[in-house]
């Protein structure tokens, strides 16, 4: 069966191979005309969440790790064709396997030329540069370059220096899908989080960073804490029912026991904003290698798992996804909850052109011996972006705007 890493991977590299988005193939430029990509994957949970690495087998099957939160960032890759993959290769390498490229095993970040001479030693896909250019963002490129110029010209010779206020018309929506960055806020970087069949969290994350950054600019999306991050801990208190995980969006529920498949509850979005909070209750048996030792009732045990995109800056900060889960864990708020209040505080520190746009999406989940119950999070501080999931009985839902419900 896949684990929720390999589901969170694939799902992103996917995205990095589309132009469309904001990471890998799509990524956007720096001010020297270069691409430089980043990425990063975390897990947390019981046992199981990790494969691992290819070729260490068991009586002829693959072993699973028990797996323990961590979490790995890569960045400055201008060759590495899915930088998600070079991430997955970081976290589950062991110093034990004395392989090549030993020496980097539970190292927690990386990048630039040291990470990409470790993607070749794994077999991970290289690239020449010119495969990360593309028309769209090439002009981007050359229009934020354009627009640095025009805004310098002005309040040097120019009367009293203030530049008129533009006329605010409403936007069309043909504007809106033809450059959606313009009007929808944060959008382009792509996240995926998943719970697998044995109730384990992933969250992968990928980005070309911010259009026109300088070289060697380093983002959120491959630092801990920042723009993504998954957390484990034990809650003596009774597992809450469906009507304690507020949500006045879309919402699910099954009063039998789930098959392994539909367990998997993932959903993938190219930017991260909000959306009432669609819910999903499980009800599935767990698997015979559960052991209760691990996680004695009457305790739960509480993960959660988060990916943001928006202004990296902002994220990086506030340390955004470790700050909204320890809201939770803390305060024991829904994860839900916690995003909105930290995404809130993120535009209300909004100072001159530097903007707070951000979201986030995640998976909250609360497990007993008996069930399973969680939540999907999509929260956002702007007008919109490109999101989706599956839900408990494997139907895709997606949405674009603010106050869309996922169809």
């Amino acid at each position: 069966k896949l684990s929720a890493l390999d589901v969170a991977v694939h799902a992103v590299s996917l995205m990095e191979d589309d132009e469309n988005f904001n990471a890998g193939k799509g990524g956007v430029f720096t001010r020297e005309g270069r691409v430089e990509c980043e990425a990063s994957v975390m897990v947390c949970g019981a046992e199981g969440a990790v494969w691992s690495p290819a070729g260490k087998e068991d009586g002829g099957k693959k072993v699973l790790h028990k797996c323990t939160k961590r979490g790995v960032g890569v960045a400055g890759l201008r060759h590495v064709r899915n930088p998600v993959k070079l991430a997955r290769e970081l976290l589950v390498r062991e110093a034990d396997d004395r392989g090549e490229g030993w020496q980097a095993a539970r190292h927690n970040f990386v990048g630039g030329g040291g990470a990409e001479k470790l993607a070749g030693l794994w077999g991970v896909e290289l690239v020449e540069e010119g495969y990360f250019w593309t028309e769209r963002r090439w002009k981007e490129h050359l229009r934020g370059l354009e627009r640095e110029r025009e805004e310098e010209g002005w309040g040097q010779g120019q009367g009293d220096g203030l530049r008129p206020e533009p006329q605010l018309l409403p936007p069309k929506y043909e504007d809106i899908m033809r450059e959606p960055e313009e009007y929808l806020g944060p959008q382009g970087t792509v996240g995926c989080a998943v719970m697998d069949w044995e109730g384990n969290l992933a969250v992968a994350t990928s980005t070309g960073g911010l259009t026109n950054k300088i070289s060697g600019r380093i983002g959120d999306t491959p630092t801990l804490g920042a723009g993504f991050w998954a957390e484990e801990w034990m809650d003596d208190s009774s597992l809450p029912s469906s009507s304690e995980l507020p949500s006045p969006g879309l919402s699910h529920s099954s009063s039998k026991p789930s098959s392994p498949e539909s367990l998997l509850s993932s959903f993938f979005t190219s930017c991260i904003p909000f959306l009432p909070t669609p819910q999903i209750k499980y009800t599935p048996l767990f698997p015979s290698s559960y052991s209760s030792s691990h996680y004695p009732p009457p305790a739960r045990c509480h993960l959660t798992a988060l990916s943001g995109t928006g202004n990296g800056d902002f994220f990086l900060r506030f340390q955004t996804c470790t700050r909204i889960i320890s809201l939770t864990h803390l305060h024991s708020l829904p994860l839900s909850l916690s995003s909105r209040k930290v995404l809130e505080q993120m535009r209300q520190s909004e100072t001159g052109s530097a903007k707070g746009d951000a979201g986030v999406i995640g998976i909250d989940v609360v497990r007993n011996e008996k069930e399973v119950k969680g939540e999907i999070v999509m929260e956002m501080n702007c007008g919109g972006m490109f999101r989706g999931f599956v839900d408990g009985e494997g139907r895709t839902r997606v949405a674009v705007f603010r106050d869309e419900v996922p169809y």
